[in-house]
């Protein structure tokens, strides 16, 4: 990531002869914040797709149980979440 010269990098550490990586970067963090306190957020449009199998996708996860096939082949535990009710 380019970072514009104006703008200050809080991932860095710290700068030779400064003590801890901790100081160093609260202080660029209360200058970038200073900077863009008041500034309007931008907004961006993003368009997406997304396949979806429809009922055949549900009646293959009903069939293998909504276990992970990858999970369980490596002898993990393949019920990546329980619904509320407990079920997978």
């Amino acid at each position: 990531m380019i970072i514009p010269p104006d703008v200050v990098d809080i991932r860095s550490g710290p700068a030779p002869g400064e003590s801890s990586a901790t100081e160093f970067t609260a202080d660029k963090l209360a200058v970038t914040e200073e900077r863009y306190i008041r500034a309007s957020p931008e907004v961006k449009e993003k368009m997406s797709r997304r396949i979806e199998r429809e009922p055949i996708g549900e009646l293959l996860k009903r069939l293998s149980g909504f276990k992970c096939q990858v999970c369980e082949a490596l002898g993990l535990n393949p019920i990546g979440f329980l619904k509320r009710g407990g079920e997978p």
